[in-house]
């Protein structure tokens, strides 16, 4: 069975800096669906590696190619990547979880 990602760009003054709800403000930059690992830290690393590197260093998914087409840079800290209901962030040293209030919070309008 699938799941749904999203992906958030942060295109605050902040970019590439941890979440900040106050200040980040987040564009909805790709949504595909994923055959999830049963890990979600595994299909996180999975979607930064192809979001990064996809079709150089290792075979470009589809959802890549589109994200790619679409003109929108890497997955960097600060970014956001939702699977399912969970909403995760790109932190300096892996992936930290974020609240509802907070993403919507960045969400540009």
């Amino acid at each position: 069975m699938n799941i749904t990602a999203k992906v958030y760009l942060n295109e605050g003054d902040d970019w590439f800096q941890p979440f900040d709800a106050n200040t980040a403000q987040l564009r909805l930059a790709a949504t595909f669906d994923i055959d999830p690992s049963g890990d979600p830290k595994t299909d996180l690393h999975d979607i930064f590696e192809q979001l990064n590197v996809g079709g150089g260093l290792v075979p470009a998914e589809d959802y890549t190619t589109t994200y790619r087409n679409a003109g929108n840079r890497s997955l960097s800290v600060g970014d956001v990547v939702i699977l399912g209901e969970i909403a995760w962030t790109v932190a300096r040293y892996g992936w930290d979880t974020i609240s509802t209030h907070d993403l919507t919070h960045a969400i540009r309008a």
